[in-house]
């Protein structure tokens, strides 16, 4: 199953590390660095891993984000090799170029309704069977605006709270 990378400028990381914690709870599958580089690893070659392996790549927007060269490359090779490419914007900042015409997920309003909405996007193959299913159920009931609190309440409710948490 293809991973969805996450990149991110560092100075974002406390944001982007509850996104990716919050994402994985409701059983998407997620690789971050600050989660997923074991000690003691090449980090660029394990990067370069990840990034060749991924279905999906999640851009974190911020006015730091924008000016990393790191974050661009990585923005780069997604496109180039035809990666998805979600942009989601952390904190108001001007859209680089590149990603204008990339329709974005809007976090500096409301965490939970953005985090429902990047749930739904995911490409297929990047979130577990749980997730799928959980991303269903929210879109059966498309009017009602549910907390990450009422995600977990309904994945309890259906028996999927264990599922996400055995892994």
């Amino acid at each position: 199953m293809a991973k969805t990378f996450i990149s991110y400028a560092r100075k974002d990381g406390d944001f982007v590390l509850k996104l990716a914690q919050d994402l994985r709870a409701a059983g998407a599958d997620i690789w971050l660095d600050q989660l997923d580089i074991p000690a003691g690893a090449n980090w660029v070659r394990t990067i370069q891993q990840a990034l060749e392996q991924c279905g999906a790549l999640i851009v974190v927007l911020s006015p730091t984000s924008v000016q990393s060269d790191n974050v661009l490359d990585e923005v780069l090779f997604a496109r180039q090799n035809k990666k998805s490419i979600l942009p989601v914007l952390h904190q108001p900042c001007a859209i680089p170029f590149h990603l204008l015409s990339t329709q974005h997920i809007d976090f500096t309003l409301k965490y939970d309704p953005a985090l429902q909405k990047l749930l739904a996007v995911l490409p297929d193959g990047t979130a577990s069977p749980v997730a799928k299913r959980t991303v269903r159920l929210l879109r059966s009931s498309p009017d009602k605006k549910i907390s990450l609190d009422g995600v977990k309440a309904m994945l309890k409710k259906h028996n999927l709270h264990d599922a996400v948490h055995n892994k």
